[in-house]
């Protein structure tokens, strides 16, 4: 995994106090994948966030890493051959 999947990741592991194993992050392939992810993770909590709150905090981490426009990362954008991430 590249350095912006490393630091998205931990990022969202920081935010939603989940962890993140490498082998589950190199297969998310898009934002809607990692949005799924995290959500099916922090269902559980206590007061666990919306599903569309999830998938809005990936959009925004994904376009600041990659300094990419918002209207670029589709949901169903694959990470390294749409928007170019290094895997």
């Amino acid at each position: 995994m590249g350095l912006v999947g490393v630091i998205i990741a931990m990022e969202l592991e920081d935010r939603f106090a989940i962890k993140i194993p490498d082998a589950d992050a190199q297969r998310l392939r898009t934002p809607r994948e990692i949005a799924t992810y995290v959500y099916d993770r922090t269902r559980a909590h206590k007061d666990p966030p919306t599903a569309e709150a999830i998938e809005t905090i990936v959009t925004d981490l994904i376009t600041r890493e990659m300094g990419l426009d918002k209207a670029e990362v589709l949901p169903d954008a694959d990470l390294v051959r749409d928007l170019g991430m290094d895997r």
